[in-house]
């Protein structure tokens, strides 16, 4: 038994890590949720749509813009979310996403621990990396923000490129196919990085990995072409909703230049590579494979795309810690450093990242405190999330409220809509500081309180609960 603890050391150590993030980060985003700092945006159409297919209606959810039910293709291509739905038969509810979400991303530590052993050839530096990935503030904060299917592609993709290099090519093309289907634009990266395997191949004459990689290139343009102009237009009845928040910056190529060295963009990269030391930039072929990926978000004109507080950096993630475990082997080869002064570095550099930007206890941004806080208002939401449990009564709800009354086939988020409902659901201090248009949203609480057709029937502080007549 000892010597099998000794032999198996350090993949003992990388589960024991692996649960610890598990255990600790459901805890927090399941708390985070029950003291009410989840979303409208996202969480609660998440839930609606796989409560929905979980019910029998495919992926189906209520229009965010509108009144009416469509399928969720009409906002993102992720039809992964259909797979989810059977883990709605052990638990029902919006934890059990973020559980999910949560495992998935922990696993992911996985083929990074196994691509750190076969590249560097060291099982320490492998854990190294593991270690790092579990503690790379940017992606606890991608988990942080609700659920969203594309950070399942963060272990997906991981896992394709490790199965690729291992040509273990049915492997990597089933991780592809999970990778495509948890949001539309990875395949725009499944297809660069089957692109740059494409000639890899040619010029080593290898038919097989050719054979493969011009196979997910194929889809993966097919995949991107279908979901950004057939499948989004044909269930939106419009064009896909992301297309706006691009626009022509004006002629020539001093603009776009201009639109991709800035301030917020450079920020951004500084952000994702700091963690690792920079060690992506000794091997930026790899760290390219996500270029499509950075054009996305650098051109846009959604702000919260260039940030690590969301879900948008989910596809880049798993490139930054491809590139830095190549960059590790390029300095090794050129003998710049030894293994264990670029342990010290990822470590020193994890840990000062992690106490600025991560979401751990000693963290200087955790919000756990916060989440922890018990208020009246969780007591009542409780309360009226059973009273309104029969998936058949419609409601209008306020932003933070959304995911606790999401498991029915109607649900609108507050608005002048609300009039379509048989109950209104408010936390006052999300009209108050609403994102979206805060202005619309208090005219649209004054007319709820002046209307006849609906009374208030329970107040708790900042919760308020109207029923229609």
């Amino acid at each position: 038994m000892r010597n099998f603890f000794f032999k198996f050391r350090f993949e003992i150590i990388l589960v024991v890590l692996i649960s610890l993030y598990i255990g600790f980060f459901s805890f927090l985003h399941i708390v985070r949720h029950d003291s009410l700092h989840s979303n409208y945006y996202d969480l609660a159409l998440m839930d609606q749509t796989v409560y929905n297919t979980y019910r029998g209606r495919i992926l189906e959810l209520t229009n965010p813009e509108g009144i009416n039910n469509f399928r969720r293709m009409a906002i993102h291509n992720d039809i992964i979310l259909a797979l989810l739905a059977p883990f709605y038969f052990i638990f029902s509810g919006a934890q059990t996403l973020v559980v999910i979400q949560t495992i998935v991303i922990a696993l992911g530590a996985i083929p990074i621990y196994l691509l750190g052993k076969m590249i560097l050839k060291s099982k320490p530096l492998g854990l190294t990396f593991a270690f790092a990935y579990l503690m790379y503030a940017p992606l606890q904060r991608a988990g942080n923000f609700d659920f969203h299917a594309v950070l399942l592609a963060v272990t997906f993709l991981l896992f394709m490129f490790y199965f690729f290099i291992r040509k273990k090519y049915w492997i990597s093309f089933i991780f592809f196919i999970l990778s495509i289907f948890s949001k539309e634009q990875i395949s725009l990266t499944a297809g660069f990085f089957a692109a740059i395997m494409t000639l890899s191949a040619y010029k080593k004459n290898d038919r097989k990995k050719l054979f493969f990689s011009i196979l997910i290139f194929i889809i993966s343009v097919v995949w991107f072409l279908a979901s950004i102009w057939l499948i989004a237009p044909y269930f939106r009845g419009g064009q896909h909703f992301a297309l706006s928040r691009y626009s022509s910056p004006g002629d020539g190529s001093f603009v776009y230049f201009n639109l991709i060295f800035n301030y917020d963009n450079l920020r951004y990269l500084f952000l994702l590579l700091f963690p690792l030391g920079f060690l992506s930039l000794f091997s930026p072929g790899y760290l390219l494979i996500a270029l499509p990926e950075f054009m996305v978000n650098f051109l846009s004109n959604h702000l919260q795309m260039r940030g690590i507080d969301n879900h948008y950096a989910a596809i880049i993630i798993p490139f930054v810690f491809i590139s830095a475990i190549f960059g590790v082997n390029e300095i090794l080869k050129r003998k710049i450093l030894d293994s264990k002064k670029i342990i010290l570095i990822i470590i020193i550099f994890t840990l000062v990242m992690s106490y600025y930007k991560g979401l751990l206890p000693y963290s200087k941004d955790s919000s756990l405190k916060l989440f922890l806080t018990h208020r009246s208002e969780m007591d009542s939401v409780k309360i009226w999330e059973d009273k309104l449990r029969d998936e058949n009564i419609s409601v209008s709800v306020s932003e933070s409220l959304g995911a606790h009354f999401s498991q029915r086939i109607k649900m609108y988020r507050f608005s002048e809509t609300y009039k379509y409902a048989d109950y209104a659901l408010i936390m006052r201090n999300d009209i108050y500081n609403d994102w979206l248009d805060k202005k619309q949203a208090i005219k649209d609480y004054e007319k709820l309180k002046a209307d006849k057709g609906y009374n208030m029937i329970y107040k708790d502080n900042e919760f308020e609960v109207y029923k229609k007549n």
